[in-house]
């Protein structure tokens, strides 16, 4: 519940434009995965966890006047 907590926080933080809110996801997203891989759940399941990450990283990428996502960051 802890890291529900912890990823909602820093889903907002990111549309406030904070580039520590992004490691932070990165973070919670690692040890969900992790931890489904310890309680015996197959690595297609722990994986799909790690979707939203890899979601939100790509729409960091896309690109507006030349200008990306991830370069707006603070």
């Amino acid at each position: 519940m802890i890291i529900g907590l912890l990823d909602i926080t820093f889903t907002i933080m990111i549309l406030n434009w904070k580039k520590w809110a992004f490691y932070g996801l990165l973070i919670t997203s690692l040890s969900i995965m992790i931890y489904n891989l310890v309680n015996g759940n197959g690595i297609l399941f722990a994986a799909l966890g790690f979707l939203g990450f890899i979601i939100i990283y790509l729409l960091l990428l896309l690109k507006k006047d030349g200008i990306s996502g991830w370069e707006n960051l603070e």
